[in-house]
């Protein structure tokens, strides 16, 4: 797959993630009757995860064009913007991870499934997903790598 083609299913990732983020806000804050039942760990790690989700969205978005020294992306050299973008959406993977975790271990969800599956499965669910999700993060932040995180 080309540079550009992975450029614009990233681009288009983030724009669902921040309209899924966005929606579930809404659609908690009509659920249950307002701003008051807000106060839960998961819904406050929720919020934060929204937050993170669009900050990371806005060196991706506004910060990429103005710190590219080159018109080709294979040769770019972004600065510090991709490295606030990447540390960003590797905190805001972590968080909506921290947020999933404790979604599904609430009594009401663990009548509807033994505790049993759901250790299971977020053991190995979130172990692989976040590898898969924060490797080539990982390699380009703290390796000599970063020139090649383009490609």
């Amino acid at each position: 797959m080309r540079v550009a083609d992975r450029k614009v299913e990233h681009i288009l990732v983030e724009i669902f993630a921040i309209i899924f983020t966005l929606c579930s806000c809404v659609f908690a804050y009509y659920a249950y009757d307002g701003y008051d039942k807000f106060t839960t760990l998961h819904s406050t790690t929720g919020f934060l995860a929204n937050g993170v989700i669009l900050l990371s969205a806005l060196p991706g978005i506004f910060i990429f064009p103005f710190f590219r020294k080159t018109t080709s992306m294979q040769k770019a050299r972004f600065g510090p913007s991709v490295c606030i973008h990447v540390a960003l959406g590797v905190l805001a993977t972590i968080i909506s991870s921290v947020c999933f975790v404790i979604g599904i271990s609430k009594p009401t969800f663990r009548k509807w499934l033994p505790e049993a599956e759901i250790l299971t499965f977020m053991i190995y669910g979130c172990s692989f997903y976040s590898a898969m999700a924060l490797y080539k993060p990982a390699i380009m932040l703290f390796t000599s790598k970063r020139d090649n995180f383009l490609e």
